[in-house]
């Protein structure tokens, strides 16, 4: 919010309080000083490339999926929970890019235009 205040007096009182504006800001990084070692990726593309890393890893080396050593155990993420958290963060992933294309201009995939005509 963007206020302007009225004040009057010795001290300085402020009497009234305006508000100018109401809106959002949105910091976006400067790429000009972004160093070589910024990533620039979002959380969601960050998480789906971790992901993907993860299914290529598992499937190269025949994972197992838990085990159990002196009466503490772990396990790993099922094939079925890693494919359910991909689709997660790639459907995050897309809404992300449909609203980047968005704000540059471009037509939304999701848009359907409709033409009426009298017949």
């Amino acid at each position: 919010m963007a206020y302007v205040y009225k004040s009057g007096g010795t001290p300085v009182l402020i009497t009234e309080k305006y508000t100018l504006e109401n809106g959002q800001v949105t910091i976006l990084p400067d790429i000009t000083q972004a160093i070589l070692t910024t990533d620039l990726r979002s959380v969601a593309k960050k998480t789906l490339d971790e992901i993907e890393t993860v299914i290529q890893a598992k499937a190269a080396s025949g994972d197992i999926s838990g085990y159990s050593i002196a009466g503490r155990s772990a396990s790993k993420y099922s094939w079925e929970e890693i494919i359910k958290m991909r689709s997660h963060f790639l459907e995050e992933y897309r809404r992300e890019c449909e609203a980047e294309d968005i704000a540059r201009g471009l037509d939304s995939p999701r848009r359907i235009g409709v033409r009426l005509r009298r017949v």
